[in-house]
């Protein structure tokens, strides 16, 4: 990544790399430039109503990383130079760091007014048509057992499930303090302590998207912990949490 475009993405912006991901994942899953921008703008339209704080931060961001896949668009690079012009995001900074932050936004729009590179191909991991039906296999307060590959099992509580229109269901799961060789009584899983791990799990790329002979949805739930949030603008965990597929599940614990 060009020099001027890591200064960009700073330790500061999480926003800024959040677009940069979610906008490189939509091609990857064989949307156009222009559906890909679409995916930004939806998901995050509660940070774009905010026109003094992280509005800009959006916009300059899908700029930058269009530019660098040589898909920048009109509209976008416009919106962009024209938040540069007011000033950026150089206010949320620390006074010590805010001349700085002036110099990468100048480069910024030196370089989104010069010409944007040749479009660079993406290697699509999945086809561009959206699900047609997205099977709504998980559901809050679900207990899930894996097993490993040790033969052993450990429990999963389902604490929240996001919806995407591309890949299908992502359940986000609390650890339960428990590993054994056998599933405990239903009685003895709603007394099990949650511990402080937080998963996603996403379907694998090839082969079955789900290990059903590794998979049991037990016929309980349990309240959830409160420790994540899933809504329509995605999760939120201060604390953050890994990510895994289904193949590599077994290195989480």
């Amino acid at each position: 990544m060009a020099t001027w475009i890591s200064s960009f993405f700073d330790n500061q912006n999480e926003i800024a790399r959040d677009v940069f991901n979610e906008y490189l994942d939509s091609l990857k899953f064989g949307l156009s430039g222009r559906k890909a921008t679409k995916v930004i703008l939806d998901g995050f339209a509660e940070e774009i109503h905010d026109t003094e704080g992280d509005g800009p931060v959006v916009w300059m961001a899908l700029a930058v990383t269009q530019w660098k896949y040589g898909r920048l668009e009109p509209r976008v690079k416009a919106k962009a130079l024209r938040i540069i012009k007011d000033g950026g995001d150089v206010a949320a900074y620390p006074p010590e760091s805010q001349k700085r932050r002036s110099k990468v936004l100048e480069k910024v729009r030196i370089q989104l007014e010069s010409p944007q590179p040749p479009e660079k191909p993406i290697r699509v991991i999945k086809p561009a048509e959206p699900l047609k039906k997205i099977d709504k296999l998980w559901k809050p307060g679900q207990v899930v057992a894996f097993r490993r590959d040790s033969g052993r099992f450990v429990l999963l509580l389902t604490e929240g499930v996001d919806k995407h229109p591309y890949i299908g269901e992502i359940p986000y799961f609390v650890v339960l303090k428990w590993e054994g060789a056998k599933i405990p009584s239903l009685e003895r899983i709603l007394k099990l302590r949650p511990t402080n791990k937080v998963i996603g799990v996403y379907p694998n790329k090839k082969g079955d998207p789900i290990p059903w002979d590794r998979v049991e949805r037990l016929e309980m739930v349990r309240d959830v912990t409160g420790s994540i949030r899933v809504d329509r603008n995605g999760v939120y965990r201060a604390e953050g949490w890994d990510d895994y597929d289904w193949k590599e599940l077994d290195a989480a614990f």
